[in-house]
């Protein structure tokens, strides 16, 4: 039997049983369908179940049973007699078609609609009763039930003060009758009401209604929610948003807003700055399009920053309107939500006039003189505009004076050219420089491109002239330019060249030159000097490191004339303290950088040194090197590198004594400005009563002393051998 007879015939209260589809025979029963027909299922078996209905009816009572289909084909018999429904329905059995009789006792079903319905009542009033909405009951106009919640809205301790009272006392008959409606049309309408409570305090409420059978009686129902709080903030939020628009659209800044990289919003000032009519011009947009291809990548950065919740500074970027203008642009991206997404603010200040104007000021330095010769001639030229009679002279005056500042200015070439590079005007002062300097006879229409090809020192040159080029671009040039003169030496122009406008069009270029060759001479001479210096300081090294190797070479000799062990170790001492100064001098010689020394390779010689003198065929020592590159300056190199050997050697001569094997570790690191270095050896570690600062050997000594001359730290761990860890500031 497959699990779908089991489950449907193993129900213990319905009367059930399966047909076969269409002849109506029995296939199986469950055991209340048995006992209602009072036989057993082995004699239900293969009998046609219509025929068994007649036959468990008396004949006089046949006429009783009524019969129906319905539209999906399902057959019912009721027996008016004992008021029982006979349903027959088709189901399927995997692709099997069968039938499914149920026997259903009608006065039985009742008491359990009935208990039912009481049950969905009590739970009706326990949900009325923590709902945060008030719910009531209303019939023929009058309130018949109602929660506390209600009461409560309403200004009342309990519903028994709403309870029996008119709907129209709780507000105007206007909007009972908008109500009535509204609940006719549809249960999921919302009525918003104005309303007093007891105290006299006007609310918004929010109504939904809908008709239902409560007490055997049409009943209007509604839920009512005070909504006073949420529509006032709504009403203030919405007053903010206004005025937040209207900030934004009547900003002298461009303020533009972005979602995922694409423009949502923009104000009337970043139509303007992109050159956009309107907003739809630009709506939905990359930003990014938008930005001069250097500045994109830095702006991707920032943006991602604001999107990870971080901040960034102002900066300035150059942009391109839709115009095809480029334009400077001072930026500053914020974190903000628009249309309930996360978005990006970018607020936008054109300084392309800001930037044109420190530029003009750089140049307006560089011909002050000239200019302020010529503020005082135009002033005075339009104090006397007015006059007509005397505008001729006073003109020919102004010219014969500006030439003559043109032509007086000392020190300073001037000419101008035109699109084709032939000079227009030129002062007497190029005139002469060309004459003494290179032999040129210069004058109106020559080419100064050509001229000045002719005399360009090759082996300085670097493309100059193409600043002229970029100069009939519209953009000021300001470049170095190497010459030969005429008796082979080279000479340095220092060339400022900016365009002119005549009646606001760019016919001509300027050219500003002075000779600049005494200075490019005097930074010569600097930089050999320090050249030279530096040499030498790094000869004073070499020196004092062959000194020193020259003193150690001394004790090794005195050595050999001594017996005394104590005196011998006493050299021995000596001689790798000097070597280890003279370590330092040759890591001073060999460094490009006198401020900066490599500390970790200073170290390993030393260390290396150390180990390969004090080594020992009983004993094998490891060297274990977990140093990082430190760079330190020479006024604490030398006691670190003092103490480092002080350290070792102890370690070395002491830590291993009896044993075949050790291991030496020392550590070099570096954390926000703090140098920190470890020695560390597994040996068999120093009494528990040994007391450094009270020691009376030279080199603990040496090594506080050391220590305190570099406003270092010490701290000494005695288990697993012995391990110095110190730390210091750099300077």
């Amino acid at each position: 039997m497959s699990n779908y007879r089991v489950e449907i015939l193993k129900h213990p209260v319905d009367k059930l049983a399966l047909l076969e589809w269409p002849s109506m025979s029995v296939l199986e029963a469950n055991e209340e369908f048995c006992r209602y027909f009072k036989l057993t299922n082995s004699k239900l078996r293969k009998k046609v179940f219509l025929a068994l209905i007649w036959e468990n009816v008396p004949r006089e009572k046949q006429e009783g049973i009524v019969s129906s289909v319905d539209e999906n084909g399902f057959i019912s018999f009721h027996d008016e007699q004992t008021d029982r429904w006979i349903q027959i329905t088709k189901v399927k059995e995997g692709n099997q078609v069968i039938a499914l009789a149920r026997v259903l006792d009608i006065p039985t079903n009742k008491k359990i609609i009935e208990r039912e319905l009481q049950e969905s009542e009590q739970r009706f009033k326990s949900l009325a009763a923590v709902a945060s909405e008030g719910i009531c009951f209303i019939q023929e106009g009058t309130i018949v039930d109602a929660n506390d919640q209600l009461a409560r809205i309403y200004g009342y301790e309990n519903a028994q003060a709403i309870i029996s009272r008119k709907l129209n006392e709780l507000m105007t008959i206007q909007d009972v009758q908008l109500l009535l409606a509204s609940a006719e049309i549809s249960a999921v309408n919302r009525t918003d009401v104005r309303a007093t409570d007891a105290n006299g305090r006007v609310m918004l409420l929010e109504i939904t209604g809908s008709y239902v059978q409560f007490k055997s009686k049409r009943t209007l129902a509604l839920v009512i929610n005070d909504v006073s709080s949420r529509k006032r903030a709504e009403q203030a939020l919405h007053q903010s948003l206004e005025s937040f628009q209207r900030l934004l659209e009547d900003s002298p800044n461009g303020v533009v807003i972005l979602t995922e990289g694409k423009i949502q919003y923009l104000n009337q000032a970043a139509c303007k700055l992109l050159g956009a009519k309107e907003e739809d011009d630009v709506f939905g947009d990359s930003f990014e399009s938008f930005i001069e291809d250097s500045f994109v990548h830095p702006m991707q950065s920032d943006l991602q920053i604001i999107r990870e919740g971080g901040e960034v500074f102002n900066k300035e970027i150059r942009m391109r309107a839709l115009t095809g203008e480029i334009i400077d642009v001072e930026i500053k991206p914020t974190l903000t939500v628009y249309e309930n997404k996360p978005s990006i603010q970018v607020t936008l200040n054109n300084i392309t006039d800001r930037n044109k104007l420190v530029q003009e000021q750089i140049r307006v330095r560089f011909v002050e003189e000239i200019n302020a010769a010529l503020k005082a001639e135009i002033e005075q030229h339009r104090a006397t505009q007015m006059k007509l009679d005397q505008q001729q002279k006073q003109t020919l005056e102004q010219t014969a004076k500006i030439e003559s500042i043109f032509n007086s200015t000392e020190n300073i070439m001037m000419w101008t050219i035109d699109h084709d590079y032939e000079i227009t005007a030129l002062n007497t002062n190029f005139i002469a420089n060309m004459k003494a300097s290179f032999g040129e006879e210069v004058e109106k229409r020559n080419n100064i491109m050509s001229m000045l090809k002719q005399h360009v020192d090759q082996d300085l040159y670097q493309g100059q002239l193409q600043a002229f080029t970029n100069g009939f671009k519209g953009r000021p040039q300001q470049f170095e330019l190497p010459l030969k003169n005429k008796v082979g030496d080279t000479i340095w122009w220092q060339c400022f060249l900016n365009p002119v406008h005549v009646n606001g069009k760019f016919q001509e270029l300027s050219c500003l030159v002075y000779d600049n060759t005494d200075r490019k001479e005097i930074d010569r001479k600097i930089r050999d000097s320090l050249k030279e210096k530096e040499v030498l300081l790094k000869e004073v090294h070499h020196r004092v490191k062959n000194n020193l190797q020259v003193i150690s070479s001394i004790l090794n000799l005195q050595s050999s004339y001594v017996d005394d062990p104590k005196t011998l170790e006493i050299l021995r001492e000596s001689q790798q303290r000097i070597k280890s100064m003279s370590f330092i001098h040759e890591t001073i010689y060999r460094t490009s950088d006198f401020s900066r020394l490599e500390f970790m390779d200073y170290l390993k010689t030393i260390i290396s040194n150390l180990i390969q003198s004090y080594r020992s065929a009983k004993t094998r020592v490891d060297f274990v090197s977990e140093m990082n590159s430190v760079g330190l300056n020479l006024d604490q190199a030398i006691p670190c590198g003092l103490i480092v050997n002080e350290l070792v050697s102890n370690s070395l001569k002491y830590a291993f004594k009896g044993r075949e094997h050790g291991k030496l570790t020392v550590k070099l690191n570096e954390e926000d400005g703090v140098i920190m270095l470890a020695v560390i050896d597994d040996g068999i570690g120093l009494p528990a009563d040994f007391a450094f600062e009270k020691n009376n050997s030279l080199g603990i000594q040496l090594v506080y002393a050391l220590l305190d001359q570099i406003d270092a730290t010490v701290k000494v761990v005695q288990t697993e051998g012995t391990q110095f860890f110190i730390s210091f500031k750099r300077k």
